[in-house]
């Protein structure tokens, strides 16, 4: 029972990198940067908080540069679709990502990032307060 809480909490926490490095994308492609500068943005903040190797940040490097490139060549797609059938894409591509980061990352820099995660979650609502 306890080995599935904590699944459920690490797959969230994925969930939530995914969530927030797509937004982080969507920010920025606003302003006009290239998919490669997004992407390293994103990594470097990553590599910053995990202290990833450099096999780590390639991999997610080119995990954040795919996801931001899908994102863009599909943006008309998107737009075309209802409500429903967007949430659902939007879902596959996170659980897709989320796979990946679970593949990429150690078990320690899974709970680090899970921290912070947290930590954002819990200031964001004080504001909102």
């Amino acid at each position: 029972m306890k080995i599935k809480k904590i699944k459920l909490t690490l797959i969230t926490s994925i969930m939530l990198i995914a969530y927030s490095g797509i937004a982080f994308a969507q920010n920025q492609e606003l302003s006009k940067k290239s998919p490669e500068e997004i992407a390293t943005k994103i990594t470097d903040k990553m590599k910053d908080m995990l202290l990833l190797t450099d096999e780590q940040y390639k991999q997610i490097y080119n995990l954040n540069l795919e996801q931001i490139n899908s994102k863009i060549n599909n943006k008309e797609k998107y737009k075309n679709l209802d409500k429903e059938s967007k949430k659902n894409l939007k879902r596959q591509m996170k659980e897709e990502y989320n796979k990946s980061l679970e593949n990429i990352l150690t078990s320690d820099q899974i709970n680090i990032y899970k921290k912070y995660i947290t930590d954002k979650k819990s200031s964001k609502k004080r504001k909102n307060e």
